[in-house]
């Protein structure tokens, strides 16, 4: 979604393992890391789905950020539809459901000295794996850093609202039906009883073979656009 592929990032650049993601807890589930260099995670198959969280962002995968940027308004409606209608209970970050604009960076108000420092120094240590990163970083002890991380009450794009309350009613449809993913290039389809929810993560447009309800990002001439989502019976 993202089209990140350095750092931790490394081992989520496939749509496979969204494929995986859809119909297990875990992409690790006792697979070989690369990032960590050894076997991670645990199988979880007898655990029932509903009680693991999903989401497409929180304070760590925002807040742990160099810059604390939150998704790109493009991807917005395509993430906010595949966490609703993942077999999980999905959770919201705060200004998800309107698209905040504003970042969420990382801040702390540490009295001791030597730990204002370590904390300063981990953050520059965290983005070493990153062969792109080579800029400063915003100050966690700087007062600003949380000031910048407010919320505005501000979001894009348009519509999120809606297509969150859509998503979300439809969830309640979907109540323990189990999820069958597979992909078509880098096009997902996933099947939870008698609806099929769609996902473009090529850079063409994707047929639709059915009338879409909800639909997230553009849909022109009967065809998805890149990075839009919808759902189909």
């Amino acid at each position: 979604l993202t089209g990140e592929t350095e750092g931790w990032y490394e081992e989520f650049a496939g749509i496979d393992t969204l494929v995986k993601a859809f119909g297990r807890p875990h992409v690790h589930d006792g697979t070989y890391s690369s990032f960590r260099a050894r076997r991670f995670g645990a199988p979880a198959d007898d655990i029932a789905p509903e009680r693991f969280v999903v989401f497409s962002s929180n304070h760590d995968q925002v807040g742990n950020r160099a810059f604390g940027d939150r998704p790109a308004a493009a991807t917005r409606p395509l993430a906010a539809l595949l966490t609703c209608l993942a077999p999980f209970t999905p959770m919201l970050f705060q200004g998800d459901e309107y698209g905040e604009r504003a970042p969420f960076q990382f801040f702390s108000d540490h009295i001791d000295s030597d730990i204002a420092t370590a904390t300063r120094q981990g953050r520059r240590h965290e983005f070493a794996a990153f062969e792109s990163f080579g800029h400063e970083l915003p100050d966690p002890q700087d007062p600003q850093t949380f000031e910048r991380s407010k919320l505005t009450r501000v979001g894009e794009p348009a519509g999120m609202r809606e297509l969150y309350a859509a998503a979300l009613a439809l969830r309640a449809e979907l109540a323990g039906e189990e999820a069958h993913a597979h992909a078509d290039g880098r096009a997902l389809t996933v099947r939870r009883g008698p609806y099929r929810i769609l996902a473009n993560f090529s850079g063409e447009p994707w047929p639709l073979d059915g009338e879409p309800v909800p639909t997230a990002g553009e849909v022109r001439d009967g065809a998805l656009a890149p990075l839009a989502g919808a759902v189909v019976r």
